[in-house]
């Protein structure tokens, strides 16, 4: 039977927990290990939907998409509604702005 060889790099799986490589600590940096992994990534900041010189509004980002909240009233119908993302929330606000240029035109 052959000798079992032992095999001392780190594996995948305990790179995070193991001794790391630049500063020979065990667990020297957990922020930076957290940083790295997607589940534990830091929020999406809030973005401003403009459409042309018009401010429809903020997406914030929240579990499951982003909320709307809107800054003025042609987009008060948008308000709170909760969107898969950024786009789609800037799509829905370009559609009801079109559709209020449209009225007024």
């Amino acid at each position: 039977m052959p000798p079992l060889r032992h095999d001392a790099s780190p594996r995948a799986l305990n790179r995070l927990h193991g001794p790391s490589a630049h500063t020979g600590q065990f667990g020297a940096d957990p922020l930076a290990a957290r940083a790295r992994n997607r589940l534990h990534a830091a929020p999406l900041p809030p973005r401003v939907i403009e459409i042309g010189e018009v401010t429809a509004g903020i997406a914030v980002p929240e579990e499951g998409g982003v909320r709307f909240f809107s800054s003025e009233r042609d987009f008060a119908t948008l308000d709170g509604v909760v969107f898969r993302s950024v786009e789609q929330a800037a799509r829905a606000a370009r559609e009801r702005f079109s559709a209020r240029s449209g009225r007024r035109g």
